[in-house]
C-alpha cells in the first residue's frame, strides 16, 4: 500500500536525500515504498543516489538502485553519481553502479572523470576498478589534465604506477604545456618523478613558455627532484621564452641547496636572461647572501650589467643588503659603475636610508660627488629622503654640498622641499638636514 498521498512530493524527495546522505538504510527503503521519486533532483541537481555514493552507503545505493535510480544522472556542473563515488574513494559504492551500467567515461562540464577524481585523491583501488572497467587513461579534461597528472601533482605514486603499467601516456601535455613530470617537479614529488623518469618521461621537454621541469624544480627548491633530472640527463642550461635558466630562480628564491647542485653539474653562472639579468643579479637584489657567496665562488661576474645597465651590487645596495654588498665589493664589484641613467649603487642606497651599505660603498672608495643624467647625487636623495645619518656619512665623505643638479638645485633646496608636505616627522626632518647641510656650508 502505498502512501505517499500524505507527504507533499516535494517533502517527501527532501527526507530521501537526507536520509540517503545519512545512510538510513530503513529510511530510504520506507520512503521508496510510500512513493519517493528516487531520480528527482535538488535545486543543485543532485539525486539521492548521488548523496549515497558519495558518503560511501553502499547498502542505501543498493536499494536506489533496485527502485530504478539513474546510475548515470548528472548534477548541475555535469558530474556523475560514479564521479560522486570515485572521489570519496568508496570502491565497494562504485562496483555497484559499474554492475548496474555506470558510464566508466562520462565527464563533467570541465571535462573531468571518475578516474581523474580517484587520482587526484589517492585511491589505488578505485582506480584500479574503473580501469579494469574500461576507463579512459589518456582522457583530458578542459584544461587538458590527465588522470596521470592529477597523481603526480598529488604525489599518489601508487596511483601513477598503476596508471603507468596500464599504458598511460606520460609525454601527455596539458593547456600549459605541462606534462606529469612537470606537475610532480612543481610540488616536489621526487617519488612520482622517478616512476615517470623511468617510465620514459623525456626530462628536457619545455612548455608553452619554454619551462622544463628542471626549472619548476629548481624554482621551488625541490633539489632531490632536481638531482634525479639531472641524473636523468637534463639540460641544466636550458632557457625558456625569457631566457632563463634553472639557476637564475633558484637564485632568486635563495634556493641555496638547489643552486649548488645546478653549478656542481655545470650551470653558466654568467647565463642572462633576455633583459640581461644573471643569477647573481638575482640573489642580489633579495638579499641571499649565502646564494651571492656560492655564485661568487662559481667565477660569477660582479661586474655584469643587465640591459638597462644595472649591476647586481646597485639593487643589493638598494635594498640595503649589506651582506650582499660586502660580498660583490669583496669580488671586485666596481662601486663606481653607472646604469643607463647614470646611477651608481651610493645613490639607490642613501636614497632609500641604508646607511650601513652608504658605509660600505663609502670605505670601498665610492665617488660621493658622482652625479646621474639629470645631476642627482647621493646627498641630493639623501637630502630627498630626510636620513640625517646617511647625509652625515656622505659629507664626512667629502660631498660637495654645493653641487647643483642640472636644474640648479642643491641638497639644500631638496631638503626644504621634503619637509613641505604637511608631514610632522617629515618637516622635523627636512629641519634636522637643512642644519646639517648649512654646518658643512651650504647656502
Amino acid at each position: 500500500m502505498k502512501y505517499g498521498h500524505f507527504l507533499e512530493d516535494g517533502l517527501l524527495q527532501m527526507m530521501l536525500r537526507d536520509t540517503a546522505v545519512k545512510g538510513d538504510a530503513d529510511s530510504v527503503q520506507w520512503l521508496i515504498e510510500v512513493g519517493a521519486d528516487v531520480n528527482t533532483k535538488n535545486s543543485e541537481g543532485f539525486t539521492a543516489l548521488m548523496a549515497a555514493s558519495f558518503k560511501g552507503h553502499a547498502d542505501v545505493a543498493q536499494l536506489l538502485i533496485g527502485a530504478g535510480a539513474d546510475v548515470n544522472a548528472k548534477e548541475n556542473e555535469g558530474a556523475t553519481v560514479l564521479m560522486a563515488a570515485a572521489s570519496g574513494g568508496h570502491a565497494d559504492v562504485a562496483q555497484l553502479l559499474i554492475g548496474a551500467g555506470a558510464d566508466v567515461n562520462a565527464q563533467d562540464s570541465k571535462g573531468f572523470t571518475a578516474l581523474m577524481a580517484t587520482a587526484f585523491n589517492g585511491y589505488v583501488d578505485v582506480a584500479q576498478l574503473l580501469i579494469g572497467a574500461g576507463a579512459d587513461a589518456n582522457a583530458q579534461d578542459s584544461k587538458g589534465l590527465t588522470a596521470l597528472m592529477n597523481a603526480a601533482g598529488k604525489s599518489h605514486a601508487d596511483v601513477a604506477q598503476l596508471l603507468i603499467k596500464t599504458g598511460v601516456n606520460v609525454s601527455a601535455k596539458d593547456s600549459k604545456g605541462f606534462m606529469a613530470l612537470m606537475h610532480a617537479a612543481v610540488e616536489g614529488h621526487a617519488n612520482v618523478a622517478q616512476l615517470l623518469v623511468e617510465a620514459g618521461a623525456d626530462v628536457n621537454v619545455q612548455d608553452n613558455k619554454g619551462f622544463t621541469a628542471l626549472m619548476a624544480a629548481a624554482a621551488k627548491g625541490h633539489a632531490d627532484v632536481a638531482e634525479l633530472l639531472i641524473e636523468a640527463g637534463t639540460d641544466v642550461n636550458a632557457k625558456n621564452s625569457e631566457s632563463f635558466t634553472a639557476l637564475m630562480p633558484a637564485a632568486g628564491k635563495g634556493h641555496a641547496g638547489a643552486v649548488r647542485l645546478l653549478i656542481g653539474a655545470g650551470a653558466d653562472v654568467n647565463a642572462q636572461d633576455s633583459k640581461g639579468f644573471t643569477a647573481l643579479m638575482a640573489a642580489a637584489v633579495k638579499g641571499h647572501a649565502d646564494v651571492v657567496e656560492l655564485l661568487i665562488g662559481a667565477g660569477a661576474d660582479a661586474n655584469a650589467k643587465n640591459s638597462a645597465g644595472f649591476t647586481a651590487l646597485m639593487p643589493a645596495a638598494g635594498k640595503g643588503h649589506a651582506d650582499a654588498v660586502r660580498l660583490l665589493i669583496g669580488a671586485g664589484a666596481d662601486v663606481n659603475a653607472k646604469n643607463s641613467k647614470g646611477f651608481t649603487a651610493l645613490m639607490p642606497a642613501a636614497g632609500k636610508g641604508h646607511a650601513d651599505a652608504v658605509r660600505l660603498l663609502i670605505e670601498a672608495d665610492a665617488n660621493v660627488n658622482a652625479q646621474d643624467s639629470k645631476g642627482f647625487t647621493a646627498l641630493m636623495f639623501a637630502a630627498a629622503k630626510g636620513d640625517a645619518d646617511v647625509a652625515r656619512l656622505l659629507i664626512e665623505a667629502g660631498a660637495d654640498v654645493h653641487a647643483r643638479d642640472n636644474a640648479g638645485s642643491t641638497a639644500l633646496d631638496f631638503a626644504r622641499d621634503s619637509g613641505g608636505r604637511g608631514f610632522l616627522l617629515r618637516a622635523l626632518r627636512s629641519s634636522e638636514i637643512v642644519s646639517i647641510l648649512r654646518e658643512a656650508g651650504a647656502r
